[in-house]
Order: structure tokens, then sequence, then C-alpha cells
């Protein structure tokens, strides 16, 4: 339990703009995750997202990603590979160095899933 609450405090703390806060989160789920593949690949895909979208440092979000991907394969979560791969494609495939990749930085959600993101993390 403890890495799903580190998870989604690193992520409600990305919403209230503590970005070094959250990046230890980031790193405490990736460390609490005990031994489990598929929360290891979760953690690892979403501080990649982190350092892509907020920290704007392609370099470690490449890493990150690549490690998901890993721990996806290694799983045998095909569908799931593949959309990562073409999601990233220029992230995790540069040519000539590192590209950035523009993603938008609002996904679409319903009022009542941005309702319940904003409570729970202001509860906790």
């Amino acid at each position: 339990m403890k890495h799903y609450y580190a998870l989604l405090n690193a992520e409600c703390l990305v919403l209230k703009g503590k970005r070094l806060a959250a990046m230890k989160e980031y790193e405490s789920a990736i460390l609490s995750r005990s031994g489990y593949q598929h929360a290891a690949a979760v953690d690892n895909e979403r501080l990649g997202e982190f350092h892509l979208r907020v920290m704007d440092d392609p370099d470690e979000a490449a890493y990150y990603i690549r490690r998901s991907l890993m721990y996806w394969k290694d799983r045998g979560a095909i569908a799931k590979v593949g959309a990562m791969e073409e999601k990233y494609a220029d992230l995790i495939n540069p040519r000539g160095g590192v590209q950035r990749q523009v993603l938008p930085q609002i996904v679409s959600t319903s009022d009542a899933e941005m309702k319940f993101s904003f409570f729970y993390c202001d509860y906790y």
C-alpha cells in the first residue's frame, strides 16, 4: 500500500506545483514497490511523464520511459508496449540526439475526475 500512497501523493504534488517534492515521491514509489513488475512499470512511466512535461528534461524522461517499457515487456504486456513505443517514438528512438516530443499540457478529463483529483489532493 505504501507504493500506491507515494504514487498518488506524487501526482497530487504535481497538481499543487511542488515539483521537487513530487519527484521524491515518485522515486519513493519506485523504491517501495515490493517487487511487483506492473507497479514498477507504472511508476517509471509516471516519473518519465513528470520529467517530460513538468521538468522539461527529455533525457531523464527517456531513461524512465525505457525502464517502464522494460518492465512492461518482461510482464508480456504487448499492447501496452506497442502503445508506449508509438507515443514516445521520438523520445526513445531519437535521430541525431534527444528530440523533444510535443505533448499536450492538459489531458482531457471529465469535470467529475478533476473534482475528485483536487478533492483528494486537498484532503490528504
